[in-house]
């Protein structure tokens, strides 16, 4: 099951809140997820919390593809 959205910010809002300024938060999904409600929600959110974030390309030869996204803490 996806998180819901009190847990999705709750854990944006606690790993921010540890990062140093310029800190940063790398984690990895899989592009079905992205379909999803709760994957369309995570990433609707995720520039309130971390508004210089970026996804790496896809990871085609993982099954099933991925991607990178890198989170960084505003200065």
């Amino acid at each position: 099951p996806s998180f819901p959205e009190g847990l999705q910010r709750r854990g944006l809002e606690v790993t921010r809140n540890v990062l140093r300024p310029g800190g940063k938060m790398v984690t990895f999904g899989y592009h079905m997820g992205r379909l999803t409600s709760a994957g369309k929600r995570f990433y609707r959110i995720l520039p309130e919390y971390f508004p210089g974030y970026r996804f790496s390309g896809s990871v085609w030869w993982n099954l099933p593809p991925a991607f990178v996204v890198t989170c960084e803490k505003s200065a």
